[in-house]
């Protein structure tokens, strides 16, 4: 099993470069005879790097060499997908780094607003009361104590900074757009999304399969109590939860070829 370290998906970025740079790790690994004999792969991936790797495999020099592919609560439609972070998850985590990126991309964060809102994550990990993210806030300088203030309590401001940003960087979100690769496709797929996901939303999932299934790709859903984004929740509640999440997995391992190589991402 190897996994790659990308920039953009270790700092919890989206940006342009996650595809590519996965595209060529995989390329890498599938033609390098000491570490995939068999020139394959089985690749799993997570959140919303599941869709990059999804998008990346389904390139022409990398479509033949999967066996399978394993997704954990990934998207299906970026725009929405990120839309629905900023302006409705339940996630304060979430909604925070989205803030973080999308001032980025329409071009107002700043070096100030950018490291308050990394301390307003570490507070939400932490367990801090909501509180605690104005306080942050309220000591930045006037207009960037403004503007920041704005975006956490009014989500009126967040869908005017998103549309911003959308019309600003139309460019990325063509490139994070899964829907141009779905017909090149030539793989199976298992999709593992949790039931209670607050940070992408589980009908993403339900859009997935839609979409695979229309295309009569092969594939696996399995929508589970057990996980959320990252947190497993207790078994002892859910043992038809768990048993079905087997089967997920299972289909994933049935699928992998003797001699492919795992790789995440």
């Amino acid at each position: 099993m190897l996994a790659p370290r990308i920039d953009e998906v270790a700092s919890l970025r989206f940006g342009r470069d996650s595809v590519e740079q996965i595209a060529e790790f995989l390329e890498a690994v599938s033609g390098d005879a000491g570490l995939a004999r068999s020139g394959r792969l089985s690749v799993a991936s997570v959140s919303f790097s599941a869709a990059a790797t999804l998008i990346a495999c389904a390139r022409e020099t990398l479509r033949d060499r999967v066996d399978v592919a394993f997704l954990l609560g990934g998207y299906c439609d970026v725009r929405l997908c990120v839309a629905q972070l900023l302006t409705t998850a339940k996630d304060d985590y979430g909604r925070l780094l989205g803030l973080r990126n999308f001032l980025r991309f329409a071009g107002e964060s700043t070096p100030a607003i950018d490291e308050a809102i990394l301390r307003m994550c570490e507070d939400n990990v932490a367990g801090r009361p909501e509180a605690t993210r104005i306080e942050r806030a309220s000591a930045l300088p006037i207009r960037e104590r403004a503007r920041l203030i704005e975006l956490l309590l009014d989500v009126d401001a967040r869908h005017r900074l998103l549309d911003r940003a959308f019309e600003k960087t139309p460019e990325l979100w063509d490139l994070l757009d899964l829907a141009p690769a779905l017909p090149f496709i030539r793989f199976p797929v298992t999709i593992v999304h949790g039931a209670g996901d607050d940070v992408i939303d589980v009908e993403q999932a339900h859009m997935l399969a839609a979409e695979l299934r229309a295309r009569r790709i092969e594939h696996r859903l399995c929508v589970t109590p057990l996980v959320d984004h990252g947190t497993k929740k207790g078994l002892f509640d859910a043992g038809f939860a768990l048993v079905d999440l087997l089967r997920g997995v299972a289909f994933f391992f049935d699928r992998a070829s003797g001699g492919s190589t795992g790789a995440t991402a």
